[in-house]
């Protein structure tokens, strides 16, 4: 399935973070035609700000019928190929893009900075500080209907238990409405991208504030 409107939008996404001189340890994209769906998967080393953030990652989702619909709404568009398949269905009501953004922690800073607590102190002071990040998550997002989940793994091994995944994970959703030109959904990704920095930058301070303190 070719999308040429998302590749358009991962170009613009790749010329934003390069203006921004954000470099990527990952930009992916995927395919899966068994679901119709596309994306892609970026990640950013953080771990140079030091609030227990290691790596944030930033995944756009798409699909056909997304990409079909902005294909209708778009000048231009006449020689699409989606245009073309007559047994695809449009997409129901507004055409956005989802993104994912995830901040994955720095498990072994937990370990390192805990080296002579218990097994049971270093994963109770995991526990309290997503708690305690989860209280005031709205500080740091204060205008957002938020879909927020955590990712938690505990691990068995030579040391014993610990926590060897750590990871916030929100979902967002960007409304592609009602443009008529690919400059302009250009523009509006210039502004997502703008957005989820912003937001990074409140998270990670939030993060950093809501570090338990090692006795």
């Amino acid at each position: 399935m070719k999308y040429p409107i998302f590749n358009s939008v991962i170009n613009k996404i790749q010329t934003e973070l390069s203006f921004k001189d954000i470099k990527t340890s990952k930009f992916r994209v995927w395919n899966d035609s068994t679901i119709n769906a596309t994306g892609l998967e970026t990640s950013i080393n953080v771990s140079h700000e030091q609030t227990g953030i290691k790596e944030l990652h930033i995944n756009f989702d798409w699909d056909v019928y997304r990409e079909l619909a902005i294909a209708r709404q778009l000048n231009g568009m006449d020689r699409h190929p989606l245009l073309k398949e007559e047994a695809l269905t449009p997409l129901k009501g507004n055409p956005t893009i989802d993104v994912e953004i995830s901040w994955n922690f720095d498990t072994d800073g937990i370990h390192n900075s805990l080296h002579s607590a218990t097994q049971q102190d270093k994963l109770e002071f995991a526990s309290i500080w997503m708690k305690s990040i989860n209280d005031n998550l709205h500080q740091a997002l204060p205008t957002e209907q938020l879909i927020s989940r955590w990712h938690f793994d505990i691990t068995s091994g030579a040391r014993g238990k610990y926590v060897s995944a750590m990871c916030l994970i929100t979902y967002f959703q960007y409304s592609l409405s009602g443009m008529n030109e690919l400059n302009e959904i250009h523009d509006k990704i210039s502004k997502v991208i703008q957005s989820i920095l912003q937001r990074n930058t409140r998270v990670l301070r939030l993060v950093s504030d809501s570090k338990p303190k090692v006795a």
